[in-house]
């Protein structure tokens, strides 16, 4: 019997106790969690990972891009990756995050990162 594969998170977050916390979750979930402290390690994760599914990014960040622009250049490349983007300082209208992408204000539920990650 073949075994399932296990789908990729790529976490994006510069908070480290909220980095922990989010991949925690993720890895809680079933996935298996890549982390990335600012958005230019992101950006290398997705180079070097081709089978990241969904990548949960907070928009305030260091790093050559924010978040928002993140969450593009990774839809771009990858039209079906799932995207999460959370913020406690910004408040992203559905406009602003990439098309199917989900925004989660902080401070989040568990259950509402759960929600998007299902939903992806």
């Amino acid at each position: 019997m073949r075994k399932a594969k296990r789908l990729k998170a790529l976490v994006v977050e510069d908070e480290p106790l909220l980095l922990v916390d989010i991949v925690d979750l993720v890895e809680d979930e079933g996935f298996t969690a890549l982390e990335a402290a600012n958005s230019d390690v992101a950006l290398a994760a997705l180079a070097d990972h081709r089978d990241i599914d969904v990548i949960i990014t907070d928009i305030d960040m260091p790093g050559s891009v924010n978040g928002l622009e993140l969450a593009r250049r990774a839809r771009e490349r990858y039209p079906d990756m799932s995207i999460v983007v959370i913020s406690g300082k910004l408040n992203a209208s559905q406009d602003d995050v990439p098309p199917g992408g989900s925004f989660i204000p902080k401070p989040y539920l568990h259950s509402a990162i759960i929600r998007a990650l299902r939903r992806g």
